[in-house]
């Protein structure tokens, strides 16, 4: 057959398990949309320290004014290598050495006294009805997390249009969906168990030390739950930074996925590592594809009806969700963003570029 044909062969073989991979995923999106669960009425009251990460001060005395009138926080552990000059008794400040956000999270869990905290950024920010409705969830001792769905104080740019669509698809219905079939996920920004989030600690050595911690927690028999309150956040400034943070996105999750792939101890966290791992790849195949259909190939399986077929449900799950056609090139793009980063291999954690709302 030769080589070239040998190397055709193996060209496909590997693109077609990708593809399947890719539709696969796109049924469990599916799922997650048509049995999506309302969430939870109960509502419980606790006082709760806040836990804020942050290096921008603009940002930071405008978000505390915020926190300040919430009735339910306790107290606010602000965590940032600036030397800010705050008069309040509520809130304490522990200035760190800018040596990353985990690093940061870890110093601020040691002044946390209450058993519940939420653990924020400098731009985030939760209503007293929403941590009431992330609090019920602890009723479970097993629960160590509870993530709130993000959205933006405002969306003006059509940028920020399909960030909000694109975050709703993950965070309102696959995540949840997931939790519930033993991959919950903590993002980052949500409650804690404070005790034992303390003990197991966030690693630096990732640049996702959220996605870590959840897997570390998963194996030792600990629930993250992904619920429908939400937090407020800013997008970043724009599509430079943008890609910037996805970038860190892709990569940290790469570097979660390598350490934990063949460790994990359930299906759904084993795909969900799996699909970190092969979408560089998948964007690296996307082109040869592309030319491969155009010219016309017959008998390979890119340009069977099936594969038609199955492409165009790929396509048409996140319009259906989002009701926006323009969420599809927006997802092509974010991966060739995750191309970028697995070549570019970034080691630094770099924080977002995020602005005021005018």
């Amino acid at each position: 057959m030769g080589i070239t044909g040998t190397l055709f062969g193996v060209y496909m073989s590997i693109g077609t398990f990708l593809f399947l991979t890719v539709v696969v995923q796109s049924l469990i999106t599916l799922l997650s949309y048509v049995f999506r669960q309302a969430d939870s009425t109960e509502r419980m009251n606790h006082k709760v320290d806040v836990l804020i990460v942050g290096t921008n001060e603009r940002l930071l005395k405008w978000v505390l004014q915020k926190w300040l009138s919430n009735s339910l926080i306790s107290r606010i552990i602000l965590v940032s290598p600036r030397d800010l000059q705050i008069e309040n008794s509520k809130i304490i400040h522990v200035k760190d050495d800018n040596s990353g956000r985990a690093n940061a999270i870890n110093l601020g869990l040691r002044h946390v006294e209450t058993e519940f905290c939420l653990l924020m950024d400098e731009d985030n920010y939760v209503t007293e009805d929403n941590i009431t409705r992330m609090l019920p969830y602890f009723k479970n001792q097993n629960v160590i997390s509870v993530s709130p769905r993000m959205v933006p104080y405002s969306s003006k740019t059509m940028l920020d249009k399909l960030i909000q669509q694109e975050r709703r698809v993950t965070e309102e219905y696959y995540q949840p969906f997931a939790s519930s079939h033993g991959f919950g996920t903590f993002t980052g920004k949500g409650m804690l168990r404070t005790d034992p989030a303390r003990k197991l600690s966030f690693n630096s050595i990732y640049l996702t030390e959220d996605v870590d911690f959840s897997v570390r927690a998963l194996r030792i028999g600990f629930n993250l739950m992904n619920s429908q309150a939400f937090a407020y956040e800013l997008y970043p400034t724009g599509l430079r930074a943008l890609v910037k943070q996805r970038v860190r996105w892709s990569y940290g999750w790469m570097q979660v996925a390598r350490k934990h792939l063949f460790r994990s101890n359930s299906l759904m966290t084993f795909f969900s590592l799996f699909m970190a791992l092969i979408y560089p790849v998948l964007a690296f195949m996307f082109p040869f594809a592309m030319v491969l259909a155009f010219l016309g190939l017959q008998g390979t399986f890119f340009t069977s009806p099936l594969s038609i077929a199955l492409s165009s449900f790929t396509m048409l799950i996140p319009v259906v969700i989002t009701k926006r056609v323009d969420i599809v090139p927006f997802y092509w793009f974010l991966g060739f963003v995750s191309l970028w980063a697995a070549l570019k291999r970034p080691r630094k954690y770099i924080v977002t570029d995020k602005k005021l709302i005018a």
